[in-house]
């Protein structure tokens, strides 16, 4: 299938929301690579009235054009709470367990803002700062 890969992460009212989803995705003739565990979870903050949702998310691959009526769709589907649908890049990596190929977003290595000086400090003491001090307010 030509298609270009996305994720998308959802909060559902229940667990049939879910199935609502993937029904989405299905008719607009998505290829679904990865189905993550919905697990059920409590709000920071009510949500639609609610305090618990489903959270899920799913890797899929469909024609890029269709994105903007999926997304139509399922602002519409009142059991999906909240979606987001994201382009991220993507590795294959074999499942050792079961043989098959599973599709995992590709990490990235993080680099600190921080840089360390490679020379050792050395501890100086108070009389040669009172003289750097006096040298400086000589000046």
């Amino acid at each position: 299938m030509e298609g270009k890969s996305y994720e998308i992460g959802y909060l559902v009212k229940d667990e049939e929301g879910t199935s609502a989803l993937v029904s989405h995705l299905k008719r607009y003739e998505a290829e679904i690579l990865f189905e993550g565990e919905t697990k059920g979870i409590k709000l920071a903050y009510l949500v639609q009235h609610l305090l618990s949702a489903y959270f899920g998310y799913i890797h899929f691959k469909v024609d890029p054009g269709v994105i903007g009526d999926l997304n139509n769709a399922l602002k519409l589907n009142s059991q999906i709470i909240r979606f987001l649908i994201v382009t991220p890049p993507f590795t294959k990596e074999r499942s050792q367990r079961l043989g098959t190929e599973s599709v995992r977003p590709e990490k990235r290595a993080i680099k600190p803002n921080v840089e360390f000086s490679e020379k050792p400090e050395v501890a100086v003491s108070n009389d040669l700062l009172e003289e750097k001090l006096e040298e400086i307010l000589k000046q």
